[in-house]
């Protein structure tokens, strides 16, 4: 009877570690996807900043936003995107009314 509670413990260690193995391989991959690089192309970007095309190339060529040309494609951050909206961001000043 006690070998059979020995086996029993022994598959259930080995249960745990195949368990224990199987969420750090989970935890790895979670962390490897919010460092994964996320490019949109001109239409996506804009629709992500909520612009038309001719205010996106105002804003290449003044420099303002950072972007890839491959080709004739051009692909823009997502990253690089939410700075821009970060700088552009205004804070409320407080007033007499409400300070």
């Amino acid at each position: 009877m006690e070998d059979v509670k020995i086996e029993t413990m022994q598959e259930v260690l080995r249960r745990l570690t195949a368990l224990e193995t199987k969420f750090e391989k989970v935890i790895i991959h979670e962390r490897e996807a919010k460092f994964e690089i996320r490019y949109l192309d001109l239409k996506e970007a804009c629709t992500y900043l909520g612009i038309k095309k001719s205010s996106m190339y105002r804003l290449m060529q003044a420099g303002k936003i950072p972007y890839a040309r491959i080709g004739a494609q051009r692909r823009f951050l997502v990253e690089d995107l939410d700075k821009l909206i970060q700088k552009s961001y205004k804070k409320v000043r407080p007033s007499v009314l409400h300070p």
